[in-house]
């Protein structure tokens, strides 16, 4: 160290020289366990004033090099003085999560947990209360810090928006699925595409009664599929009896039963079904068995998600909305955020993937 201090061009800011002595040796890999000199020291070896290493090293910091652990010191980042230092991952799930529920959120945590490097990242699965009103405090007991950690969110928590309000700068936050209100980064397949895709190729093949089993009448996502239902229905000179739109508990597979029969005994009944997502399709398949019809030969039936729409009989045909591929995504955007970091919203493709539960419509099932 002595040595550099006498190669120290005098005509260069302190503070430059503090903050290339320090990167050089960041590079180089030289700090043992990744530790930093304390600024003390810094300051007895170079010479220089506290201002002068805080200065060099808030540079570093905002460039994503160092990271100050109250009560531990300053580290290169990645390390602490024990080894690597890990930036925590909240994932905020549904309490249905994980109970063979809601298959779509399993498979977007298996994205996350497949994709996770586990010597970067320490991962903590965090389920709120089911009382809304709960939420909040219970985040509040969490104590979840802005330093080196990040939340994504598995959906829509109403109940959190102020909580999310409060932090969204300073804390990184990701959500899965629809963008809601909430100004934070977010990750999810595009709702509309899913849906414009379904009904476009029930229509290829004829069909134009069709029905919508979706999810709880507020919910984003059920919303925003009826409306492209119906719309493309109405540039189709085509009518949805709202009698085919029909509302359900995502959780309730009696609900879904009892949906089946509800349509499969109208005076006229739909000729297709696209359903909200896999699960609740392969239920409402075993409801249309259950009143003898056949599928796909009286009904077709849609899924939406590629869950399980190969544990189907017949398998589903189902538009894959990729929700490994988003899981992964949200960790990669948690995993390394940046600049307005809030502001970022991506959506992830979907596409057809035909199965056995479609067929062309039958003539004489027409009126």
């Amino acid at each position: 160290m002595n040595g550099l201090k006498k190669q120290r061009n005098k005509n260069s800011p302190l503070t430059e020289y503090v903050y290339d002595f320090l990167n050089k040796r960041i590079i180089e890999g030289t700090f043992v366990n990744g530790e930093l000199p304390t600024e003390s020291k810094l300051v007895d070896e170079l010479k220089v004033s506290k201002t002068t290493v805080r200065l060099a090293e808030a540079r570093l910091i905002a460039e994503n090099k160092i990271v100050k652990l109250q009560g531990k010191g300053t580290f290169v980042k990645g390390y602490t003085a024990t080894g690597t230092v890990k930036r925590n991952i909240y994932v905020i799930a549904n309490p249905h999560f994980r109970i063979g529920k809601l298959e779509y959120w399993d498979a977007v945590y298996d994205g996350i947990i497949n994709a996770l490097d586990y010597d970067r990242f320490a991962l903590k699965l965090i389920i709120p209360p089911e009382d809304s009103r709960r939420q909040h405090e219970f985040m509040l007991q969490e104590q979840i810090t802005s330093d080196n950690s990040s939340i994504i969110f598995l959906g829509e928590f109403p109940a959190l928006t102020g909580y999310v309000a409060e932090r969204r700068e300073s804390l990184p936050m990701v959500r899965v699925g629809i963008p809601g209100p909430e100004l934070i980064a977010g990750v999810s397949s595009d709702c509309e595409i899913e849906m414009l895709i379904a009904v476009k190729y029930l229509y290829s093949l004829g069909h134009r009664r069709i029905a919508f089993i979706g999810g709880f009448e507020n919910d984003a996502g059920t919303k925003i599929k009826i409306r492209v239902l119906n719309d493309f229905a109405a540039a189709h000179s085509c009518t949805i009896p709202p009698a085919y739109i029909i509302n359900t508990d995502y959780a309730s597979f009696e609900a879904h039963l009892n949906a089946a029969d509800r349509l499969m005994t109208l005076p006229e009944r739909p000729t297709a079904v696209i359903c909200i997502n896999d699960q609740v399709a392969q239920t409402v398949c075993a409801g249309i068995k259950r009143t003898g019809f056949s599928i796909p030969d009286d009904v077709s039936v849609i899924g939406c998600d590629a869950t399980s729409a190969q544990k189907n009989d017949p398998v589903l045909t189902t538009v894959d909305t990729h929700p490994a591929m988003i899981g992964k995504r949200a960790l990669e955007l948690a995993g390394t955020p940046g600049d307005k970091f809030w502001l970022l919203s991506e959506r992830i493709s979907p596409v057809l993937l035909i199965g056995k539960s479609t067929a062309p419509v039958r003539p004489e099932k027409e009126v």
